[in-house]
């Protein structure tokens, strides 16, 4: 005898099934406060940035008993302010998911605009760069109700520049740069590549900053409905001034 399940019975068992694969992943990768954020602390410049921006996501309890690799699928699949997305994506992170029928490496860029990852989908290894010290400027920035965790951020934002002397004027010159932003009402953390684009070559100066905070306007855009988007968006333009004057 056959047995035919309905659709609603099928739709539970797939729930059942992705729940099932969650749990064991999470039981095999390591927690996120007691493992990574203490060897990221050791590391080097931007390691030890990451660092100190996942020690103010969540709570102690949280940190405890998740896993990267679970925030990194969160946000990849639904609407969610993830400080880690937003962080690791400006540090030049790549993943290698397998599928159903391939292994894939992708930047997190490419993972993250992505159709979501259905429960076939295995997320097995994140990669973080090491970056050299020298040129190198690395802040992250994330604004919330309760600023050292237990609280979504309002906006969030992780801001990377190399930098080197100009021999014939002495001036810094901007080599390359990526500018991440997410929380603020979009589905995941996007760079702002217009702004880099215009930034590359150049020395900054007051109407250069000018002009980079006119396009990050133009590029950061929260979607209707979003609430207090014009709050959020100010909070963006602040981060980015912050971050080119320093």
């Amino acid at each position: 005898m056959t047995s035919t399940l309905t659709s609603k019975e099928y739709q539970s068992y797939q729930s059942s099934t992705a729940a099932l694969r969650e749990l064991s992943l999470d039981r095999l990768c390591p927690s996120l406060q007691a493992t990574t954020i203490e060897v990221l602390s050791d590391g080097n410049l931007v390691f030890r940035k990451i660092a100190n921006h996942l020690s103010k996501v969540a709570s102690p309890f949280v940190r405890n008993t998740t896993t990267i690799g679970g925030n990194i699928i969160m946000a990849q699949r639904l609407p969610f302010e993830s400080d880690i997305a937003t962080v690791l994506l400006a540090a030049g992170t790549t993943v290698t998911i397998q599928t159903a029928s391939k292994r894939l490496c992708l930047t997190l860029e490419e993972f993250l605009q992505q159709s979501p990852c259905d429960s076939r989908t295995l997320l097995m290894s994140i990669f973080i760069p090491k970056w050299d010290s020298d040129g190198i400027t690395f802040e992250t920035f994330r604004a919330a109700p309760r600023p050292f965790g237990n609280a979504a951020s309002y906006v969030n934002a992780a801001l990377l520049a190399r930098t080197s002397t100009d021999a014939a004027s002495g001036k810094n010159i901007m080599e390359d740069i990526c500018l991440v932003f997410g929380a603020y009402g979009a589905d995941h953390a996007i760079r702002a590549s217009k702004v880099e684009d215009f930034l590359k070559g150049k020395s900054l100066s007051s109407s250069v900053i000018l002009k980079a905070v006119q396009l990050l306007k133009e590029t950061v855009s929260p979607p209707e409905g979003t609430t207090h988007p014009e709050y959020r968006v100010s909070l963006v333009v602040s981060f980015l001034f912050t971050f080119l004057s320093s």
